[in-house]
């Protein structure tokens, strides 16, 4: 594809993307104001979701006076706390302010889906939160799920003391056994269930794990937060268990194994690892204010810098694995006031020791092969999930500019709507010298977003494809 063909299909995206919002914009006209619309309408499911749409506020130990202080809070929380049969599937909160705890349901809708190894699986998860004082606080999370064509049942607990809230401080312990993909939550478990049920296409690629972790967390100075774990993890393969589909095709699914789709057989041995792991992030200059006796960060112009190292040793408790992985990034925005704003994340790794490991212990990078995207940042929007994995070194970097209307909003009747322009770069680099590039056009209306991306490989045209999402 010349550079002048390239330029013409891009400008016919635009377009497209351009009238496509523009008729969003035009149906949503007749019943408002179309901004403050979708923000009633989001603001209305967080609250379906959670029965306290803003964070559960409780007063200051400073301010407590008596049990009449609480005559206020107990009458806001009583009608908050009523049970009502949605809340099963759309989630529940009880909250007491005079005893300063709450307990969260998980909305069902978000623990429910379908894949081709465990079938229908279903993993319900509640949550406990108490405070102690106005720094101090500690939660108490828990999680049963259970496969019901693989006949497997799973569970895990998490318990975080939050010591010191002005430091970021706090210790977690969280131990059990969990179904997990290769590349962690490289795909929404609900889009996928959408692609295996209508379209036969399995992508996502699962494994056990029994594990246990401790990981502590601490800012030592304004700006250093610091953040050590270490865990034991016994990993086991998992196969396909149920081939349903709604899907009227004689494609066959995939297997379970990410390397080879036709291996119908384990895709690794069952193996143990004992890691330990340290990360800075560091951010110079950091502004912060306090807010109901709690430290808050403000946004920064200075960069967030990454440093991450993990060494996972064998012979403990009979681990497997023994490799040392050093990663380095940084990331952050810039603004141009009414330019808009660029943001940026830029990483690079290298594995200085890989004498054992398997699959799952690999560099993934955040690939994408369905319609729908998250748009986090930091992922790419045509790649395979685990073509480009490596297990020596790596560089990739993600940029995004968001004009903020600069254009469209010079634009007779189109500056009515509101629609933001961005343009977006992911590069991508491994030790097989695999070169790869995507180049995308955006246009952003509220919550909704719509990208036409091109990906290249070594400089040449290999494929594109249109991306949606929403904007939460």
């Amino acid at each position: 594809m010349s550079l002048i063909s390239f330029s013409i299909f891009m400008g016919k995206a635009f377009l497209c993307l351009l009238f496509l919002l523009l008729r969003i914009s035009i149906f949503a006209k007749p019943f408002g104001d179309a901004e403050k619309d979708s923000v009633n309408w989001l603001t209305k499911i967080s609250h379906l979701i959670d029965n306290t749409a803003t964070p559960v506020v409780y007063p200051s130990d400073s301010t407590i006076k008596g049990d009449a202080k609480f005559e206020y809070f107990d009458s806001v929380f009583k009608a908050q706390n009523k049970f009502r049969v949605e809340n099963i599937f759309l989630g529940y909160r009880y909250s007491d302010a005079q005893k300063r705890y709450s307990i969260l349901l998980e909305p069902l809708i978000y623990h429910v889906a379908y894949n081709t190894v465990q079938g229908l699986a279903i993993d319900p998860t509640i949550g406990f939160d108490k405070k102690l004082t106005d720094t101090k606080s500690y939660q108490i999370t828990a999680r049963v799920g259970y496969g019901f064509s693989n006949k497997i049942m799973y569970g895990d607990g998490k318990f975080s003391y939050n010591y010191n809230q002005n430091r970021f401080a706090k210790i977690s312990l969280s131990a059990g056994k969990d179904i997990l993909q290769f590349n962690n939550n490289a795909i929404s478990p609900i889009v996928n269930t959408l692609y295996t049920l209508l379209l036969k296409d399995n992508f996502i690629k699962l494994f056990e794990k029994y594990f246990t972790r401790i990981e502590h967390q601490t800012e030592i100075t304004n700006g250093l937060i610091t953040i050590s774990s270490v865990e034991y993890s016994d990993r086991n393969p998992l196969l396909n268990t149920s081939n349903f589909s709604i899907a009227k095709s004689d494609k066959e699914f995939r297997s379970n194994d990410p390397q080879k789709e036709n291996n119908q057989g384990f895709a690794f041995k069952r193996n143990q690892s004992f890691d330990v792991s340290l990360a800075l992030r560091f951010t110079p200059y950091q502004k912060y204010f306090f807010a109901g006796g709690k430290k808050q960060i403000m946004e920064s112009h200075y960069p967030t810098f990454t440093v991450f190292y993990k060494r996972a040793i064998p012979i403990i408790w009979r681990s497997d694995v023994d490799l040392d992985l050093l990663k380095l990034g940084f990331e952050g925005k810039l603004k141009f006031k009414r330019l808009g704003a660029l943001n940026y994340s830029i990483e690079g790794g290298y594995f200085l020791n890989r004498t054992s490991m398997t699959f799952m212990d690999w560099k993934y990078f955040n690939g994408n092969q369905t319609l729908y995207s998250s748009f986090t940042g930091k992922d790419f929007q045509l790649l395979d999930y685990y073509t480009n994995s490596t297990n020596y070194q790596y560089a990739e970097a993600h940029l995004e500019y968001n004009f903020n209307g600069f254009f469209l909003n010079k634009i007779p009747l189109i500056s009515k709507a509101k629609i933001q322009e961005l343009i977006t770069a992911n590069f991508l680099l491994t030790n097989n010298r695999v070169q790869y590039t995507e180049l995308g056009i955006g246009l952003k209306k509220s919550f909704v977003r719509v990208d036409y991306v091109f990906g290249l490989g070594q400089g040449n045209y290999i494929s594109s494809g249109l991306r949606f999402g929403f904007i939460f």
